[in-house]
């Protein structure tokens, strides 16, 4: 025969002569389902090709959509956040300005009140000068008259007063007579 035994083996004495009937006879029993898997398994492979292919494009596009809200999100933010700094530039500026205003104000008002401050300070001194010299004019007159009165008084008591040739007389005749006193009668 072909070298295959009763049961369909192959001969010990032959290797791979079995192989190939077996093959052929795979093929004949099993042919047409193999070609059916075969078919199934490509068509099969076709449809999970498309559908990676259409899950790539899917997620191609969920992308370019991710990515353009991306973009839109930034660029809205980055126009509210110039937005905002321009406002605060605005704020700051309008706060500078406002400072600078009050500060000159301030300085006009502290200028008007040094001012004032100067003049009243100038009427008070004027004031307390002439009250001063009010005084001082008080105390000269009433000195002049003090002065006149000591004069007066010390011309009175020097014309009241006794000599003192007088006096020393006086005191001379008053020894002389104590001296004569014993003559005098008991």
């Amino acid at each position: 025969m072909d070298g295959t035994t009763a049961n369909g083996d192959a001969s010990p004495g032959k290797p791979g002569a079995g192989d190939g009937n077996m093959a052929q006879l795979r093929a004949l029993l099993f042919g047409s389902q193999m070609r059916d898997y075969e078919r199934r398994l490509r068509a099969l492979d076709e449809r999970l090709g498309a559908e990676v292919a259409r899950l790539d494009d899917e997620q191609l596009a969920r992308g370019d959509e991710v990515s353009a809200f991306a973009r839109s999100e930034l660029a809205r933010l980055s126009a509210e956040l110039r937005a905002e700094r321009e406002a605060r530039t605005a704020a700051q500026e309008q706060t500078a300005d406002a400072l600078e205003a009050l500060r000159g104000d301030l300085g006009a008002r502290l200028d008007a009140l040094g001012a004032a401050l100067r003049e009243e300070t100038g009427n008070r001194d004027a004031a307390l000068l002439a009250q001063a010299g009010a005084l001082r004019e008080t105390l000269d007159t009433r000195l002049a008259e003090v002065e006149q009165r000591l004069r007066a008084d010390g011309e009175r008591l020097q014309d009241e007063k006794t000599g003192r040739d007088e006096l020393a007389r006086l005191f001379t005749e008053l020894s002389s007579r104590l001296h004569r006193a014993p003559d005098l009668p008991g």
